[in-house]
């Protein structure tokens, strides 16, 4: 009982702590830690043939240069 009781009286203060801790946390997650995964991903346009040659792939790749290149 004198737990539940010292909580709720000091209820402001584990509030304002709790805030804290995650606003330090958040800032040292966005600023200090570094990248760690990194993927890159390509998309060739091709038809619905299954072998492939390199012509297939220059063309694919031609037709792709039309979009806008996109990195997240």
């Amino acid at each position: 009982m004198e737990i539940a009781r010292l909580v709720l009286n000091k209820w402001k203060l584990l509030f304002i702590a709790l805030l804290a801790g995650a606003v330090v946390g958040g800032l040292y997650c966005a600023f200090l830690l570094e990248t760690t995964y990194r993927a890159e991903a390509s998309l060739y346009i091709t038809s619905n043939e299954s072998i492939l040659s390199f012509s297939d792939l220059q063309l694919s790749s031609a037709l792709t240069e039309d979009y806008a290149y996109i990195r997240i």
